[in-house]
């Protein structure tokens, strides 16, 4: 039984007694399958979004381990004695996304 069955059938549940004239029961199924739709595709949008979401997030933290390691190197040469300290400043903060 379909869930817009068992709202139908409720409608005469618990003493109280509904009259129906004649196409209430076809009117009402329509009314019912139509906000299912919208439903149905408000969902698949959820979807979506939330795929895009994580494949976003995926790609921010891929990102984020390229700066790591660029940060890295660049602390690497800082102690090996680079010739040019203020150039390794500048790409630390780039990198960072600081002002540079």
């Amino acid at each position: 039984m379909s869930e817009f069955e068992k709202w139908f059938r409720s409608l005469n549940a618990n003493g109280k007694t509904v009259y129906f004239l004649g196409n209430e029961h076809k009117v009402s199924e329509m009314a019912w399958n139509h906000q299912q739709a919208i439903i149905d595709d408000l969902k698949a949008q959820l979807n979506n979004m939330e795929a895009c979401y994580i494949g976003k997030k995926k790609q921010v933290e891929d990102q984020q381990k390229r700066i790591d390691a660029g940060l890295e190197k660049i602390h690497q040469f800082g102690k090996e004695g680079c010739l040019f300290p203020e150039w390794l400043t500048w790409a630390e903060k780039a990198l960072r996304g600081a002002n540079a």
